[in-house]
Parts: structure tokens; C-alpha cells; sequence
């Protein structure tokens, strides 16, 4: 790579990298003690696993909690500063995989996540998850659906599963359910402390006052009876009248599917999506990362999921100059292949089909390398026997549907079933769109969520990335198309004119002809961004998890 005089030397590239999967059993000190062992092995780069703090007993670490924070059940900052010096003392390196999607949530050990179910909208990191405020559930505005009930909400609350509680090492009121604790608004504690003995006062003197560490025992025994009057079976109707008030609603987590309204990794609740396209977002939880490599203990990032991010491009573009900012270093240039300068080596977790391109602008290095596996895994496959285990797959199951079918027939039930919300938010987005403008209003919410759901099923990639900066490029105009047209084609819709309104919308192009408001670009642009957000797990969910499964004539 050659690099312009005014940007930084370019990124050490890893020879071989062996993997290293950090959790409570195989700490910072255990990776101390292989590291001969990968020395030997000719391994140039080690390549670890998530380091932030991830949710307690986590196996995997994709369910950060605070970015911040360094694991204290790999050893915390102590044991991966050993760790860090023992790499360098064998002369490897260091790869870090970082988690900018999503976070660990539903737990009460995300501090952010309690915040907002804690003061809703007005919680200082409200905008630094996904979450629709204005939902087409009337009932939902403000609060945050939380599905984590193991039976119907009335029935937990009836059973008296539902229980008030002091949290007093934080400070809150609290409401238990199981091993869950979930904060009451701080505006509901006059009206349950109105019940303890002479103690009836303004909501921020009893936050005042149960926030002092510790809290006075006095205080403590007049809260409990308070709480204790509140537990009572004949309360259940002023309970649920109290939970009426919070920012949040509790239910049964089969509802989840149909009505939840934060953005997910794939259909996972406890993992909720961050938005990191907000810069605030991006330096709380990219910042720790940047640092250790400004500092010369990390020499790159494995990105994960980055389809699920609202703009990679720009994700990717503010990590380089992070980074260099960091270093004390001029921004990153333009190479003499005119693509954004690298100084840092940084490599995507991206899935790319045999006719798409990564996006040139992706200030990275390389994907993770699954379309290599597929090419070093196509030596092992005689292309010449297709015929025959085509037949033998056929006489033996009855199956006669070629892959791209089933395909799309599995990533159809996906959009159905465990998406089925999210396909409800985008149409609900496109309804607000279509109503705009008298030549389009008359689309209802059924039909376009009929054809965005043939759209997403026929969609022949991951996801495009159009954006308000850049437009849709050549190839995000085909892809579109693509989909677009066989969606139509397979469509049983009366008025198919509604195909072309959606291929508009995909292209954050708002419809044509007259003068169009600004605010109506602006709502086009964010329905295209979220539904690029859509079609990324629908693929992953509908072809790996689901079309994998069901079309398999190599067995």
C-alpha cells in the first residue's frame, strides 16, 4: 500500500494469528503462560477476544457492558498489562476484537442501560441505544418494552412474581422479578414511600435521601415496611398501576417478536443495538481501544458484525482517525490507489456473495476472510459429482427446490416470525412516507409490509449502503434492483406500482416530481439506513441459520 507524505506509515500486517477466547476459566495470566508455545509455532499476532467488560459468567464476551472497563474476570487493567508485556517480551503482537453493534442488557449490571429504564427519554444515554420512542403502539410511547416474563404479564403479576425491593448498595427502588431487578422512576417514590410511617415526601428528597451511601438505618427500616405494605396479595392493582408509570413495560417474552421496540442483534433481547454513529457513542465505547493502540500494546481490530452499523464507512473512517488523533499524528490521507489511508490495522467481520464488491471507501485492511475459506474450501469439493449427489439429495429427501429458493422461503419465515417487529417499525416508517404525498397515500401498511418483506426475502446480499452523504452507489442500485424486481415478480399484489415507491425509498431517493420537503428527504434517508440494518440479520438469520439447515446434499 503506498501512502501519501502526510499520513501515517503504514499498519503492520499480521503474518498468522491464533485466537484466544477469553473468559472466568482461561484469564490474562493462563494466555501468559502459551505464549512460548505460539512463539514456536511461527504465530506473529495474537488475536483476542472481546476484553471489556462483558456480562458476569460470559463465555464469549460479545455482551460488553462497559466499554470502559477491562474484565476483572480475565484480571482487569493489572492482568492484562502482564499480559501485554509478555507479548512484546516474545516479540508478538496483538489483535483485539471489538463489539461496536451492540451491548449486554436485561441485567442489572449495565449502568447505562439502567439509566434509561430508570428516566426513560430523558436519561442521559437514551440516544445511545436504538430504541423507537414513538411506537405505533400508543401504549409504548416514552417506555421501552422489556420482554423478560416467563408467562403472560397478568398471570406473573397475580402469582406475586412481581416484588418491590430496596437496591441498597445503588440507591433505587427497585421491582424483582426472579433474579432480574429493574429501577422504579425516580417520580413513582413519593407514591410508594407514601406508605411509610410519617415519611410521605418529594420524589427528589427520597432520591436524595436513599442515594446517601449507606443508607441511614432509619430511613432503611421505614422504606422496607413500605415495601412490605406493597407486597401484600391485595395490592396487585396498585402494583401494576405503579409499573403503569414506569418507563418501561414489562411482558411475557413471546411478545418480543411482535411489539419490541429497540433494535436487537439479530433477535437476541439481552443484546441491545448502541448507535454508534452518534460521535458521543462512538468515543464512549471505541475509546479504550483507540487508546491501548495509540499506546503500541494493540496493533489492530477485528470488527464484528459491522452490517448492523448505520454507516460503515463512516464507523471505519472515525476509528483511522481516532487512532491518529491519538498517536499525536495527522489525519489519515488518501492512498495512492485513492482509498482512505490505513495506519491502523483494522480488518471486517463481513460476509460478501461471489458477485459484491466491499465498499472501496471501508478504510480497512481485508474482511476476516470467508471468502477465502470458501475458495481454500473448494479445493476439497469435485465440482464434476454435482449431477449425482443432486439426484441422490433429491430421490433421498423428495426435495426438488434449488438452494435460492429455500433460501428465500426461509428468510420469508424469518421476516414473519422472530423479525416480525422490526418489519412492523420499517412499515410503519414507509406509511408515514407514502401519506406525504397525495400520489402515494393511498399504500396501506398491509401492502407495503408485503412488499418490503418480499423485498428483504429477495434481496441477493447482506445489505446495501446508501447513504445521505454518498447516495446509492452502481452497485447498491443493482442490488436494489435486483430485489426490487423479483420481489415484484414474485408479488401477488394487486397494484405492483407500490414496487416502484419501495425501490425510491431503498435508493434514499424521496418520490419524484414536485417539490420535496426537506423533512421528507430526511425520513426517506433514515428508512433506507434502518432497513439496510434489517436485511443484514434477515440474511444471516433466513440463509445460515435456517436454509443451511434445510438444503444440505453434501451429507
Amino acid at each position: 500500500m503506498h501512502e501519501s507524505p502526510d499520513t501515517l506509515p503504514a499498519a503492520r500486517i499480521p503474518r498468522a494469528t491464533y485466537r484466544l477466547q477469553f473468559h472466568a476459566g482461561f484469564t490474562f495470566d493462563d494466555a501468559v503462560a502459551i505464549l512460548p508455545y505460539l512463539q514456536r509455532l511461527g504465530v506473529s499476532h495474537v488475536y483476542c477476544s472481546p476484553i471489556q467488560r462483558a456480562r458476569p459468567g460470559s463465555t464469549h464476551g460479545y455482551d460488553v457492558v462497559a466499554h470502559g472497563e477491562i474484565n476483572p474476570e480475565l484480571g482487569g487493567h493489572e492482568g492484562y498489562c502482564r499480559f501485554s508485556q509478555a507479548l512484546r517480551a516474545h516479540g508478538l503482537g496483538q489483535l483485539l476484537d471489538l463489539v461496536p453493534n451492540h451491548m449486554g442488557v436485561l441485567g442489572a449490571d449495565n449502568p447505562w442501560w439502567t439509566d434509561v429504564l430508570e428516566n426513560g427519554p430523558a436519561s442521559a444515554y437514551a440516544g445511545y441505544f436504538d430504541i423507537d420512542w414513538e411506537p405505533m403502539d400508543a401504549d409504548l410511547r416514552g417506555k421501552v418494552l422489556l420482554p423478560v416474563l416467563g408467562d403472560a404479564y397478568g398471570r406473573v403479576l397475580d402469582a406475586g412474581e412481581l416484588v418491590l425491593d430496596l437496591d441498597a448498595d445503588a440507591g433505587r427502588l427497585v421491582v424483582c422479578y426472579q433474579s432480574q431487578r429493574f429501577p422504579l422512576a425516580p417520580a413513582t417514590y413519593a407514591q410508594v414511600l407514601a406508605r411509610a410511617e410519617g415519611m410521605a415526601c418529594e420524589p427528589a428528597d427520597a432520591v436524595r435521601a436513599l442515594r446517601q451511601r449507606p443508607v441511614e438505618p432509619a430511613l432503611e427500616r421505614a422504606v422496607r415496611a413500605a415495601l412490605a405494605a406493597w407486597n401484600r396479595p391485595g395490592e396487585r392493582d396498585a402494583l401494576h398501576t405503579l409499573l403503569e408509570a414506569q418507563h418501561y413495560r414489562l411482558a411475557f417474552w413471546r411478545v418480543a417478536s411482535d411489539e419490541i421496540n429497540y433494535r436487537r442483534f439479530f433477535d437476541i433481547n439481552e443484546l441491545a443495538a448502541l448507535r454508534i454513529e452518534r460521535p458521543e457513542v462512538f468515543e464512549a465505547t471505541q475509546g479504550l481501544a483507540l487508546d491501548l493502540a495509540a499506546r503500541g500494546w494493540v496493533d489492530g481490530l477485528r470488527i464484528d458484525h459491522p452490517d448492523g452499523l448505520r454507516d460503515p464507512a463512516q464507523y471505519f473512517a472515525r476509528l483511522q482517525e481516532g487512532y491518529a488523533r491519538r498517536a499525536g499524528r495527522p489525519p489519515p490521507g488518501i492512498d495512492a490507489e485513492g482509498r482512505p489511508g490505513r495506519p491502523l490495522y483494522v480488518v471486517a467481520e463481513k460476509i460478501a456473495t461471489g458477485h459484491e464488491e466491499v465498499p472501496g471507501e471501508w478504510a480497512i485492511h481485508g474482511t476476516t476472510g470467508y471468502r477465502f475459506a470458501n475458495v481454500a474450501g473448494g479445493v476439497l469439493v469435485d465440482t464434476a459429482a454435482e449431477a449425482a449427489f443432486g439426484r441422490i439429495w433429491r430421490t433421498f429427501t423428495g426435495e426438488k427446490r434449488p438452494f435460492s429458493e429455500i433460501a428465500i422461503e426461509a428468510k420469508r419465515s424469518v421476516v414473519a416470525n422472530p423479525l416480525a417487529s422490526d418489519m412492523t417499525m420499517l412499515a410503519a416508517m414507509l406509511l408515514r412516507i407514502a401519506r406525504a404525498d397525495r400520489r402515494t397515500r393511498d399504500f396501506t401498511l398491509n401492502n407495503l409490509r408485503r412488499a418490503l418483506a418480499g423485498v428483504a426475502a429477495c434481496m441477493p446480499v447482506y445489505r446495501t449502503y446508501v447513504t445521505p452523504e454518498r447516495g446509492a452507489s452502481p452497485q447498491d442500485r443493482r442490488l436494489i434492483d435486483e430485489a426490487v424486481d423479483a420481489a415484484r415478480a414474485r408479488s401477488e399484489l394487486a397494484d405492483d406500482s407500490i414496487f416502484q415507491f419501495v425501490r425510491l425509498a431503498l435508493r434514499g431517493e424521496a418520490p419524484a416530481g414536485g417539490e420535496v420537503p426537506q423533512a421528507l428527504r430526511e425520513q426517506v434517508q433514515r428508512f433506507a439506513a434502518r432497513f439496510q440494518q434489517f436485511s443484514a440479520p434477515v440474511a444471516a438469520k433466513g440463509v445460515e441459520d435456517t436454509a443451511f439447515y434445510r438444503w444440505f446434499p453434501l451429507a
